[in-house]
């Protein structure tokens, strides 16, 4: 995916993992066996890896896996493939995990609500008794209903991001523009993703076996509400 290809070597500067690392150590026991779906450049699952938990990634794109296996081959505790999420029970289905977490809007980047479902129930089935999913999508709620057309401009020494929504129920097109500083290339790109809604989001969980749902607006924990542009849950098996 282009997209991916252009950000992968500087994805730690649009997104940088710290904030993250720290929300997802609270969800899970130590030394837990975690599964990152869509784990882009890698830095999440490092973090968590270094902080003893045993951790798997996969990304759909090649570039970013690239730059995730960089970090894993460094740790014995990280490891990383590259496939298309559709394809996770496949691959892991035979084994058990305690947290399983797919963040960075990743779940979006299927088609339609019959997709997340079957993926959705797959994360069930993979998790041990005692298992915890955690989801982050862009708040799609507060963006269709506010009209949103652009997400705060992410402007530091080393990027400049620009990200945009046209809306085309239930599609939502995201189009961003990437300029990167140490060479100054622009790269425009153009995703059509899904403006999957919280209710939509809440039935599937529960009819696929999921309970104990807690909401929040942020990764600091911040209660999810109308003008929250993150949704992240927590669930548990």
């Amino acid at each position: 995916m282009t997209f991916y290809k252009n950000m992968a070597d500087v994805y730690h500067f649009i997104f940088p993992s710290q904030g993250k690392i720290d929300f997802l150590s609270k969800q899970f026991q130590e030394n837990s066996h975690l599964l990152d779906v869509g784990c882009s450049d890698g830095r999440v699952s490092e973090g968590l890896a270094k902080r003893g938990h045993n951790v798997i990634g996969i990304d759909y794109s090649e570039d970013m896996i690239a730059v995730a296996k960089r970090i894993s081959d460094k740790l014995s505790n990280m490891t990383v493939a590259q496939m298309d999420m559709r394809d996770v029970f496949e691959a892991y289905g035979s084994r058990k995990f305690n947290g399983i977490f797919c963040i960075g809007n990743t779940l979006v980047h299927l088609t339609n609500l019959e997709e997340i479902k079957s993926l959705l129930f797959d994360f069930n089935t993979m998790l041990d008794e005692n298992g915890k999913l955690v989801l982050q999508i862009i708040h799609y709620d507060a963006v269709i209903a506010n009209k949103i057309r652009t997400l705060p401009l992410i402007d530091n020494e080393h990027v400049r991001f620009e990200r945009n929504y046209a809306f085309d129920t239930p599609l939502v097109r995201f189009s961003t523009k990437l300029l990167i500083k140490s060479n100054g290339n622009v790269y425009e790109a153009d995703t059509a993703l899904l403006g999957l809604k919280m209710k939509e989001l809440d039935l599937i969980l529960n009819e696929v076996g999921f309970k104990d749902v807690q909401w929040y607006g942020d990764f600091t924990g911040k209660p999810l509400d109308e003008s929250s542009l993150q949704l992240i849950l927590v669930a548990n098996k």
